[in-house]
């Protein structure tokens, strides 16, 4: 009698490794620099926010648990007056434990991003928009509820083909996500970065927050500051509005005159 030896290969899930995301897009990573450091890169491409400085590690650099900033959630529901969860305004200690619940615990990886033009000034937006304001890098604002944001890590790949390697490191993330960590999401089918709120496109976390942002702010023109070679993050002009002149990422509230149209009451 013959035989038929059924061979089971067993897949192994791990969580990803900066260099193991960027080896899928066939880049190598640039960095790191700290958070709130000035990039090189003048290149459009993708970045990746990261808790470690080593492209490579995983074990000792994870995190078990969200290291939410009760300030800084207070901070955000102050600034952002419209913000709700599931229909209702949340206190900052039920918002935090909303958050937190799409922490995952064994990841590295926290925002994975992309800059069409200039990685260097799309970094830097990042860095100047406070949490609640829309403008000018509202993306990825979980990020800024952590209190270890001055310690996380960026890295990046200069790439022509952007918005396609953004899709690769997403997809790639999200298929190596374990399944013990996906259970302790509170929204499982989505298990994104962190601070990654859509993957694809038109496919977002069930999170229940809304009006993430500030509304009402005058919404002409913007100037942004261009980084020169020399110039840090520190010393670089606040971006402004061209017609009321008021700052778009720096403090105090600028409202919109009575009637004008609101052009930020969506979440990015």
């Amino acid at each position: 009698m013959g035989w038929t030896r059924c061979i089971m290969m067993r897949v192994t899930i791990m969580p990803s490794t900066i260099t193991h995301l960027f080896q899928r897009i066939e880049r190598h990573p640039s960095g790191p620099v700290r958070w709130g450091e000035a990039v090189p890169e003048r290149h459009g491409g993708v970045y990746v926010v990261s808790l470690t400085a080593d492209p490579d590690r995983l074990a000792g650099a994870s995190m078990p648990v969200a290291p939410i900033d009760m300030a800084a959630v207070d901070s955000w529901l102050a600034c952002a007056g419209s913000l709700s969860l599931e229909g209702e305004r949340p206190t900052a200690e039920v918002l935090g434990e909303r958050l937190s619940r799409f922490w995952l615990p064994d990841e590295v990886v926290l925002y994975i991003g992309k800059a069409g033009a200039s990685l260097r000034q799309r970094i830097h937006d990042y860095y100047r928009t406070p949490l609640g304001k829309p403008r000018p890098h509202a993306g990825g604002c979980w990020l800024k509820v952590l209190d270890n944001l001055p310690a996380l890590w960026v890295f990046w790949a200069a790439s022509e083909r952007r918005e396609h390697d953004e899709n690769v490191l997403l997809g790639e993330f999200v298929t190596n996500t374990s399944p013990v960590a996906r259970l302790s999401l509170a929204d499982p089918d989505h298990p994104f970065p962190f601070a990654n709120l859509e993957y694809p496109k038109g496919h977002r976390k069930r999170h229940g927050i809304q009006h993430q942002h500030r509304r009402g702010v005058c919404e002409a023109e913007w100037v942004r500051p261009r980084l020169s070679p020399r110039m840090d993050i520190e010393s670089a002009t606040p971006c402004r509005c061209t017609r009321c002149h008021a700052p778009a990422c720096g403090e105090g509230p600028h409202t919109s005159p009575v009637g004008e149209q609101d052009h930020h009451s969506g979440d990015p």
